[in-house]
C-alpha cells in the first residue's frame, strides 16, 4: 500500500540528496538500482519519471550514474514497489551516493502537471466534463473530456486558467482518512486501496492525484492551450503550462 511518505513528496523541492544502494541488477544493456531514499519521481498516473544522476566519490575518480527515468518497482507478487532507477552504470551496493536530479525537467512536469489541474478543475466547473484521460509529453500535455467544446469555451477556459494562476493560491497535498474522503467532493474517484492522496488547489480544484506539484498557483507562470480536437462528442486540449508556455510566446 502506497504510503506517500516518499522524499519526493515530503520534499518535493528537493533537488538533491544523498542515499544508500540496497541493490544494482543488470537490466535492458544497463542497471536498475533501489536506493534507501530518492528524489526522483517514478513514471506514473500521467507524469512523467524524473532524470538526473547518481554519483559516488568526488573529482577526477567520481563514478557518475545516469538516470534516463525512475519507474516504480515491482514486489513478488506483481504490485508496484519503490522506487528503481534506469541507469547506464553500476553502483556497488551499501556505498554512499549523491543523487541530482535534472531539476529544468522536474520543474517544468510539476508546472504542467499543476496546470492541467487548473484546466481540468474549472472545465469540471464550467461544464461538468470529468478529465478521461491525460498524457504529459516532453514538451506539451494532452487532456482529453468526455464532452465538448467550442474554441470560445477553451478561450474562456485559458483566461479563467490564467487569472487563477495570477491569483497564486495554495497548493496542497492531502492525506485524508476514509471519512474525511466520504464527505469531500473531488475529481478523479476510482476505487482504489489503501490511502488515497488529495490534490486542493485552491478555490479552483480538488483532485485525486499521485503527482508531484507547486506549492502555488502563481509558479505556474502561464498556460496556453495550443491546440483543441473534438470527435465522439468529446474534446482533446493540447495545453503547454509554465516554462515551456513562455518559450512559446518568445518564438512567436
Amino acid at each position: 500500500m502506497q504510503t506517500f511518505d516518499d522524499l519526493y513528496y515530503r520534499e518535493p523541492y528537493a533537488k538533491e540528496f544523498v542515499a544508500y544502494p540496497p541493490s544494482c541488477e543488470p537490466h535492458d544493456g544497463g542497471y536498475a538500482i533501489e536506493l534507501s531514499q530518492t528524489a526522483f519521481y517514478p513514471t506514473g498516473g500521467g507524469q512523467p519519471g524524473d532524470r538526473g544522476t547518481l554519483t559516488l566519490g568526488e573529482g577526477e575518480d567520481a563514478v557518475v550514474a545516469h538516470v534516463a527515468e525512475a519507474v516504480p518497482g515491482k514486489a513478488e507478487d506483481g504490485s508496484e514497489e519503490g522506487v528503481v532507477h534506469l541507469s547506464d552504470v553500476a553502483l556497488p551496493v551499501g556505498s554512499e551516493v549523491h543523487g541530482a536530479l535534472d531539476w529544468t525537467w522536474r520543474r517544468d512536469n510539476m508546472e504542467a502537471h499543476t496546470g492541467e489541474h487548473i484546466v481540468s478543475g474549472i472545465v469540471h466547473k464550467l461544464f461538468g466534463y470529468d478529465n478521461i484521460g491525460f498524457h504529459m509529453g516532453e514538451k506539451s500535455i494532452e487532456v482529453d473530456f468526455d464532452g465538448v467544446l467550442t474554441a470560445e469555451d477553451a478561450l474562456d477556459v485559458e483566461r479563467r486558467a490564467n487569472a487563477a494562476v495570477r491569483t497564486d493560491v495554495t497548493v496542497r497535498a492531502l492525506l485524508p482518512t476514509p471519512d474525511e474522503l466520504e464527505a469531500m467532493d473531488y475529481r478523479s474517484k476510482k476505487d482504489h486501496e489503501g490511502q488515497i492522496r488529495i490534490v486542493e488547489i485552491e478555490g479552483v480544484d480538488t483532485c485525486a492525484c499521485c503527482g508531484t506539484h507547486l506549492s502555488s498557483s502563481g509558479q505556474v507562470g502561464l498556460i496556453k492551450i495550443v491546440r483543441m480536437s473534438t470527435k465522439k462528442k468529446k474534446t482533446r486540449l493540447e495545453l503547454l503550462c509554465g516554462r515551456r508556455a513562455l518559450e512559446l510566446c518568445e518564438e512567436r
